[in-house]
């Protein structure tokens, strides 16, 4: 029931925000370059940072892996949320890159719940812009504090809309700067939280692939290993089971506790 009454809070969050401003053409004009700024670093990141790291760990073309993640960067845009995305990212994973299943599902969900790369950039950004409206003149070690923070608390930040505002108070408070004019980004949240959203998303794409290509090899042995084993008998059913070298030397100790007792 609360729930519909969610627009009417966000827009009046929004409003006490712009009416606390006194001077609203630079304030605007400062968003503007904010968001402008926030977009040319997450098309850096995309476009650049994942497709260099992409030909040094994977050798082969980046832009067609790119072209291969565009299923789960449109499907998380809409929502946003990085869980929403979860079942195209394994199939994109296992059906296009053949990834193993043994990893696959590992690593897509802890990259779903850890990998923040956006959200971090956003906080971080988002909590200087905030404090340059303040009025406040930041010492380094403050934007070391700032850096630091954000890339922590962007670890905690659930697979729901929205959820880096709140990281963003908290890291404005802890030094004790005003978060009042958070609302202000509230007014561009549908754009800023789809951007980040897509940029975890890809990296959760491509960090499966990387994390497979490096266990690859050792998968490979342990399958081979796991052929090596002698199996023999017959379980429930008719199914062939395998019983290891250490197994056969346990019944062998056994039987031989058995005739000893017997003497």
């Amino acid at each position: 029931m609360l729930y519909r009454f969610t627009p009417i809070g966000v827009a009046s969050l929004i409003a006490s925000s712009i009416a606390q401003i006194k001077d609203i053409d630079t304030t605007f004009k400062s968003l503007g370059v904010f968001v402008g700024g926030y977009t040319l670093g997450i098309a850096i990141h995309q476009l650049l940072v994942i497709p260099v790291l992409w030909l040094i760990v994977m050798r082969t073309n980046p832009f067609k892996f790119l072209l291969t993640a565009f299923r789960p960067w449109i499907t998380v845009f809409a929502p946003p949320s990085s869980a929403v995305g979860i079942p195209e990212v394994l199939n994109t994973c296992e059906t296009k890159h053949g990834v193993d299943t043994r990893v696959s599902r590992f690593t897509v969900l802890f990259f779903a719940s850890m990998s923040r790369m956006g959200s971090c950039y956003f906080i971080c950004m988002a909590s200087l812009f905030i404090a340059n409206l303040e009025g406040g003149n930041l010492e380094a070690v403050q934007v070391i504090l700032i850096t630091v923070v954000s890339s922590v608390g962007s670890l905690a930040i659930p697979s729901v809309p929205s959820a880096s505002i709140i990281t963003i108070i908290i890291v404005l408070s802890s030094l004790d700067i005003s978060a009042v004019k958070v609302g202000m980004l509230m007014a561009l949240e549908w754009y800023t939280d789809r951007l980040r959203t897509t940029s975890n998303t890809l990296n959760n794409v491509a960090g499966t692939i990387f994390i497979y290509k490096f266990c690859k090899r050792a998968l490979e042995v342990l399958d081979m290993e796991k052929d090596k084993r002698p199996s023999h008998g017959l379980g429930v059913n008719g199914n062939v089971y395998e019983q290891t070298v250490d197994d056969d030397e346990e019944n062998i100790m056994d039987q031989n506790r058995l005739n000893t007792t017997k003497l």
